[in-house]
């Protein structure tokens, strides 16, 4: 049996950085068609985990607000969230408006969690280093 807590089913916490996610946040683009001509949904590292964002995303402390969406791709868990950036003054994000078709906007992505075929941060280099704060005050 796992020791891995069960991934979050509600978007009121926030995740805490606890080792740096440099590189670890992607942006998912959904499949699309129907039927045989169904393509699969796939993921890219984030275009916006650059500058002042990765600064942020490798410094422990960092927060994150969980956005309450969970992708399963290949039997890995992955979580969407949004980088709370507090140097900012557009409500803590920092992301910019972009077409709806990219998830980078104001700075949200998906950061993979433990569960699924991956039960430890141990060998599991994309794993993020996280803990899971539920409905905490900042």
């Amino acid at each position: 049996m796992s020791s891995v807590a069960t991934v979050p089913r509600t978007a009121n916490g926030h995740f805490v950085v606890v080792a740096t996610l440099s590189g670890k946040v992607y942006s998912y683009t959904g499949g699309s068609g129907a039927g045989g001509s169904f393509l699969p949904g796939s993921f890219a590292t984030a275009s916006w985990d650059t500058g002042g964002a990765a600064t942020l995303l490798a410094t422990v402390g960092t927060v994150l607000r969980d956005c309450g969406v969970t992708v399963v791709s290949s039997n890995r868990v992955f979580r969407r969230v949004q980088l709370i950036d507090p140097a900012t003054s557009t409500g803590g994000v920092g992301g910019t408006v972009v077409s709806p078709g990219n998830q980078q906007d104001f700075n949200t992505g998906y950061i993979e969690l433990a569960g699924g075929s991956v039960d430890s941060f141990g060998g599991a280099g994309n794993i993020a280093a996280v803990a899971y704060m539920p409905r905490f005050a900042y």
